[in-house]
C-alpha cells in the first residue's frame, strides 16, 4: 500500500522510519505556488500508484491543494524538507522548469546538496530551460544521464533499491 505524507500532514518531528520499516521516495522539484499551476507530483504520484508501488512518498507541498501564496512559505518547511530528504531511501528531482510560474530555485541549491548521492535520481522534460548545468553535475557526479520523461524516471525511483512488485 502506498502512503503519502504532505508538508501540513506530519511534522519533521515525526518518526515513521522506525518499525515496520518503509520505503520512501522524496519528490523534489519545483513545487507550484499558484493555486491554478497544476503539480508534477499528481502525475507522479498517479505512476507510482499504477505500478504497485508500497512505500511512503514524502510530498514537500501543502495537502488537499491548500495555496499558501507566493509570499506566505511556512517558516518550517525548510526544516521539514532537510529531515525527510536526510532520511528518505530516494531523492527523485524531477525538474519540469518553466521560468514564469514553476522557476525551480530552491530546488537548484537541494539538487547541488544531493546530485552526488547515490540516492539521488534526476529528470527533466526535453527543453527544459535552465537545465543545462543540473544535466552537466548529474552526469559528472553520478556517471548517469538525465531521464527525460517523468514515467521512466518514477519506475527507476521504485527500482533504484527493488521497491517494485516483480
Amino acid at each position: 500500500m502506498m502512503n503519502a505524507i504532505y508538508y501540513n500532514t506530519v511534522g519533521f518531528d515525526d518518526i515513521f522510519f522506525a518499525s515496520p520499516r518503509y520505503h520512501t521516495i522524496f519528490l523534489a522539484g519545483p513545487t507550484p505556488r499558484d493555486k491554478d499551476i497544476k503539480s508534477w507530483r499528481n502525475d507522479a504520484l498517479n505512476i507510482l500508484k499504477k505500478n504497485e508501488y508500497n512505500g511512503v512518498i514524502i510530498i514537500p507541498e501543502i495537502d488537499k491543494k491548500l495555496y499558501y501564496g507566493k509570499n506566505d512559505m511556512p517558516n518550517n518547511i525548510m526544516d521539514w524538507e532537510n529531515y525527510y530528504m536526510t532520511q528518505c531511501d530516494v531523492i527523485v528531482f524531477w525538474v519540469p522548469r518553466k521560468l514564469e510560474n514553476l522557476p525551480g530555485f530552491t530546488t537548484n541549491v537541494e539538487f547541488g546538496r544531493f546530485c552526488s548521492d547515490s540516492r539521488s535520481l534526476y529528470g527533466r522534460p526535453i527543453g527544459a530551460p535552465k537545465t543545462k548545468y543540473l544535466d552537466w553535475m548529474y552526469m559528472k557526479f553520478r556517471n548517469l544521464k538525465p531521464y527525460t520523461d517523468l514515467y521512466s524516471l518514477m519506475i527507476a525511483s521504485m527500482d533504484h533499491f527493488n521497491f517494485r512488485k516483480k
